[in-house]
């Protein structure tokens, strides 16, 4: 065996399968990145690629994706529009989903994902700003393939979440309820085992919501949020139950991947 084989055996022998997964982003406005998902990632020498379509980026070959995250955004699903490039995510997330990658969802994205599977995203009769308690919905294991040890320690009971949202999604056919909060009976969904739906904002660490609370300062006065803006900022240390809670979401979709 040459020199050169045993030197490259020597250096891939020290990457992790991990390091040559490609993840996905697509984002539909500046605030809405995946934030503390990024860190995570980065933590773990992972590369995330982010799909900045309101900076008209083009989507990748689905082949390429290994895991693929949906952000929130200001718009909603079917304002295409005054948004044309939802046209074209709608299609390119329907071929990821059918070529059985693994996805996340968050808010904008779980609405995108429950309108490709044939439900409705409707007007939420209580709109959720700040933070909500959210509850493990039981049956949950119906129509589920994981082990039921593995998808408890995955969505654990409770769950303290920031919201932030008008419209709400209906479950697809096919998937799992798994959260509630009083005010929204539909705050996550699991399909197929592999694509996994949230209303909620668990990515979310103190500064971007920070920062977010200061860009929404219109739309917090127009609404009458003084009161909820203030809660956010005397608990914005739950930030930190969220980020736990996505943090185990990403390992489970890292072995699918």
């Amino acid at each position: 065996m040459s020199f050169v084989i045993v030197q490259f055996l020597q250096i891939t022998s020290h990457i992790s399968p991990t390091n040559m997964i490609q993840i996905f982003s697509l984002e539909h406005a500046p605030h809405e990145d995946p934030v503390y998902i990024t860190q995570w990632l980065h933590e773990k020498q992972i590369n995330l690629q982010p799909v900045r379509l309101y900076e008209g980026d083009h989507f990748p070959d689905v082949a390429e994706v290994g895991i693929l995250l949906i952000m929130g955004g200001f718009m909603n699903i079917y304002e295409e529009k005054e948004f044309p490039w939802l046209v074209e995510e709608k299609k390119f997330i329907r071929k990821v989903i059918d070529a059985g990658k693994p996805v996340l969802g968050i808010c904008l994205g779980g609405q995108l994902i429950a309108d490709i599977l044939g439900e409705k995203v409707t007007k939420a009769l209580h709109p959720e700003y700040g933070w909500h308690t959210i509850n493990r919905v039981t049956p949950l294991l119906e129509s589920s393939y994981v082990y039921p040890e593995r998808l408890f320690a995955l969505f654990p009971e409770k769950v303290q979440a920031f919201e932030w949202h008008q419209d709400t999604f209906a479950i697809p056919e096919g998937a799992v309820r798994i959260y509630a909060s009083k005010l929204c009976e539909n705050q996550a969904y699991l399909y197929h085992d592999r694509v996994i739906g949230l209303q909620f904002h668990p990515e979310m660490d103190e500064l971007t919501i920070r920062e977010f609370l200061h860009y929404s300062s219109s739309e917090i006065k127009e609404k009458g949020l003084e009161d909820v803006k203030l809660d956010i900022l005397e608990r914005i240390s739950l930030t930190s139950s969220g980020n736990l809670f996505v943090a185990g979401l990403m390992e489970y979709l890292l072995e699918l991947a």
